[in-house]
């Protein structure tokens, strides 16, 4: 092992020596490293191979459980706990639940509760708006895959009734009164 890094050759330091870069490089080029999509996909299995091995491993499973039984008996339902669950969610109680994320990252971004608010509100009309839409696409796309016989049965489901045809009957031919136009003129 050197001690720099191997791409750009800046020295590689620590505050302990037993510390310095296993893999040769300096903090940035590890972080390229470690960042890619491909290392970082590495990574995501081996995790999800670890999970799987203790899921399957019942010692581990049951020390697993009792730690959690333990932790939500010792810290889970204490008065303190269940005031600051509560208090987050009474400071909030105007945003409903779907939206707290957005609320959060609103926040996050540092802006006012009242812009906050309004931009909440103008997301859930907009929401509201494209379930009104889709709902109404999906029931022009059922109607128009029915045949018109179809349709005239389901109206008649949904209360219609029924009526004869109506024909009309033939135009009166146009008579004038001749005498009376004349008077008046």
């Amino acid at each position: 092992m050197t001690d720099t890094c191997r791409e750009c050759g800046r020295k590689l330091t620590a505050a302990r020596p037993d510390r310095v870069s296993k893999t040769g490089l300096c903090v940035d080029h590890a972080n390229k490293v470690k960042w890619t999509p491909e290392s970082r996909a590495k990574l995501a299995a081996a995790v999800r191979a670890r999970h799987a091995r203790e899921r399957a491993d019942p010692v581990k499973m049951a020390a697993k459980v009792a730690s959690g039984q333990r932790l939500q008996r010792d810290h889970g339902s204490t008065p303190e706990m269940v005031a600051k669950q509560s208090a987050g969610r009474s400071r909030t109680f105007w945003c409903p639940e779907a939206y707290r994320g957005l609320n959060r990252e609103l926040k996050r971004k540092q802006i006012g509760l009242a812009e906050r608010k309004q931009m909440i509100a103008t997301e859930m009309l907009r929401d509201a708006h494209r379930r009104e839409m889709a709902a109404l696409a999906a029931e022009r796309a059922r109607r128009n895959a029915m045949s018109p016989f179809e349709r005239q049965e389901e109206r008649l489901r949904n209360g219609a009734s029924v009526v004869t045809k109506f024909t009309p009957r033939r135009a009166d031919p146009s008579y004038t009164l001749g005498g009376v136009v004349g008077a008046i003129a």
